[in-house]
């Protein structure tokens, strides 16, 4: 029984690895490829053309503090989601921990933009 195992994984690896390339001659049709393409121009252009100037010039213009504080709002909006994706994984203690940054970011300093409430105003406060 024990010899027969190495035979057995390994004719499982060749099934496994041969089911996933494709057929002999096999050519991959895209019927979205026009769409596909003429979008990607689009995006490309869009990028060149508006995106990466309007984004250097935000930069030029932009005080770094204020630059700062919408980093930190925008980075405190993706942690409901880390929330959800923690708890489906089970990942309990990071839950709670992206739970109580939701609590102290968004409430205490309203997303990084006001830093004038008082200090001892969170909800997960460690007591």
């Amino acid at each position: 029984m024990i010899k027969r195992l190495p035979i057995f994984a390994v004719a499982s690896l060749v099934m496994v690895v041969s089911a996933c390339s494709p057929r002999q001659g096999a050519v991959a049709d895209d019927p979205f490829e026009r769409l596909n393409r003429s979008s990607h121009a689009f995006n490309k252009g869009l990028d060149r053309n508006i995106l990466s100037p309007l984004s250097k010039t935000y930069t030029d213009v932009v005080p770094d503090p204020v630059e700062d504080s919408v980093s930190n709002f925008a980075r405190n909006l993706s942690l409901p989601g880390k929330v959800v994706n923690n708890v489906l994984q089970l990942d309990l203690s990071s839950a709670a921990r992206n739970t109580r940054k939701i609590c102290t970011q968004q409430h205490r300093r309203f997303g990084g933009a006001v830093r004038s409430l008082p200090k001892n105003w969170a909800c997960g406060k460690k007591h």
